[in-house]
This record gives structure tokens, C-alpha cells and sequence, in this order.
């Protein structure tokens, strides 16, 4: 067990990310300027060294919506809102009496 999940008070972090939409080069037709997800990504990871969880949501702005970003990879890799507050009341519950 990490020493993190030990130790007292427990800290959690909850993200909403917005990423760069980029804009498209007249020159090449390619976006640019965009956020890469997986840099994004690798920096909650190493959060984790620090909290006892994180959660993370990512969106962009598509067409005048915003729409979420690797939303399954974030669920695979355990940082999701939802596993971030399922781990936040396990911890709750073992260290409240």
C-alpha cells in the first residue's frame, strides 16, 4: 500500500480541463494549436504521487459544443470523477468513527 492512503488528512483532487480547440491553417488545412490530451493526462497521473486520488474531466469546444475527451482512457486509467469520489467515501468511511 502507497503511504498516501495512509496518512492523515487524506487529500483529493477534482478537475475540469478545458482543451484548445486549435484553429484550422489556411495554408496546410490541418489543426493547430491545439491541447494534446495525452501531456494533460500524464500530468494528473503524476498527481497521484501527491493525492490520495484524482479526478479528472476533459472537454473541448466542437462546433459551438462543448464535448468531452477521452473520457473511456480516463475511466481505464482511474482518474475519472467518479473514482476519485468512490475512493474519497471508502476513505471516509475507514477513518471516521
Amino acid at each position: 500500500m502507497r503511504w498516501i492512503h495512509t496518512s492523515i488528512p487524506g487529500f483529493y483532487s477534482f478537475w475540469a480541463s478545458r482543451l484548445a480547440s486549435g484553429r484550422l491553417d489556411k495554408k496546410t488545412g490541418r489543426r493547430v494549436d491545439f491541447d494534446n490530451p495525452d501531456l494533460l493526462l500524464e500530468k494528473f497521473r503524476n498527481l497521484l504521487k501527491y493525492n490520495n486520488a484524482v479526478g479528472l474531466f476533459m472537454f473541448r469546444e466542437e462546433n459551438g459544443r462543448y464535448v468531452p475527451v477521452e473520457t473511456e482512457r480516463i475511466k481505464r486509467e482511474r482518474i475519472s470523477i467518479d473514482d476519485a469520489v468512490k475512493d474519497l467515501i471508502k476513505f471516509l468511511d475507514t477513518h471516521l468513527d
